[in-house]
């Protein structure tokens, strides 16, 4: 699922995108909400995040599980943040 500015991905079941470079959720500019989803099972990252500079992300209550990269992945570096707090990871 690719995502763009505005875009709110909530109370979703995201699964099975499979391929090496197959993500669950793929954030590509800022004011982005992924918010209560399921991401599960992926062929790479559960939600990656493509750029450090996309700003204004809120990802919380998300549980992400069993995908084939990481849970929360990103470009850039990233300091933490409560908008990334409260996130169920598995892998």
């Amino acid at each position: 699922l690719l995502q763009f500015e505005g875009t709110c991905v909530c109370n979703c079941l995201i699964t099975g995108n499979s391929g090496a470079s197959s993500d669950g959720v793929r954030i590509t500019s800022g004011g982005t909400t992924v918010h209560s989803s399921t991401i599960h099972g992926n062929g790479r990252h559960g939600i990656y995040i493509s750029s450090s500079l996309i700003t204004a992300l809120y990802l919380r209550a998300n549980m992400l599980t069993s995908n084939g990269g990481y849970g929360l992945a990103n470009a850039g570096a990233y300091e933490a943040e409560p908008m990334y707090d409260g996130n169920f990871y598995w892998n």
